[in-house]
């Protein structure tokens, strides 16, 4: 009786399981899987607050105008984009973020769908990137320079009508006077300001964003990792 007991224990399975070392999982995954929720969700951010801080602010500064001086006036102006480029920059940011955001999270689940999302994010994301930095360069810095030039122009048009009208009420009124003609003195435009800076911004911006696409597709296309990836289900 004893012996049909022993016979009959499922002994096989024990030994199989005692046979089959564990199974370690890669880290990479979650480690760019965290990185791009990161960015993903960051780029949300920015890209909303960049829509709506486009809309509000230049009536924010129409209200500060009396407390600023014209060259504070003319500087940030120049520094404020035209608003199209901004509804369309913060429109695609706020897409490729998005898309950055469901991969990542997609990646972390260890989904093989993930691949598909990263590759179509980091292809459209180097297509908006050559666009607006070519867009930047070519547009959006030369039409600040020119808005900042003309608000100069129209500050010092606006003192030389002040200091005219000053000076048919007296000479001692004239001198007096702060908007006087020898007392004013315009700051020319700095090109650093509105070209030069701008430019090194935009191109640290590209290299960085360059680098993020880079170790994408290294781990979405790599040889390993791609096989790992497909292993996985969708």
């Amino acid at each position: 009786m004893t012996h049909e007991v022993s016979m009959s224990a499922p002994e096989t399975g024990e030994v199989r399981d005692l046979g089959e070392p564990p199974v370690k999982r890669t880290t990479w995954p979650t480690v760019i899987g965290i990185l791009g929720i990161i960015f993903g969700s960051l780029g949300v951010l920015f890209s909303l607050c960049g829509f709506f801080v486009g809309i509000f602010l230049k009536s924010m500064l129409a209200s500060l105008s009396g407390e600023m001086s014209p060259e504070e006036m003319a500087q940030i102006t120049a520094a404020i984009p035209d608003g199209m480029y901004v509804a369309v920059s913060s429109l695609i940011s706020a897409i490729l973020a998005v898309l950055l955001l469901i991969g990542s999270i997609s990646l972390l689940k260890r989904r093989a769908s993930c691949r598909l999302m990263l590759n179509t994010y980091v292809a459209l994301g180097v297509v908006w990137l050559v666009t607006s930095f070519i867009w930047n360069i070519t547009v959006i810095y030369p039409e600040m320079q020119q808005r900042q030039s003309e608000q100069i122009q129209q500050s010092q048009q606006s003192a030389d009508v002040d200091a005219s009208q000053n000076t048919d009420v007296g000479t001692s009124a004239a001198s007096d006077s702060p908007a006087s003609l020898d007392e004013y003195d315009p700051a020319p435009v700095d090109p650093f300001q509105t070209e030069i800076n701008p430019a090194i911004s935009e191109g640290c911006g590209s290299i960085f964003s360059l680098i993020w696409f880079v170790i994408i597709l290294v781990f979405m296309n790599g040889g390993r990792y791609r096989t790992e990836i497909d292993s996985w289900r969708d």
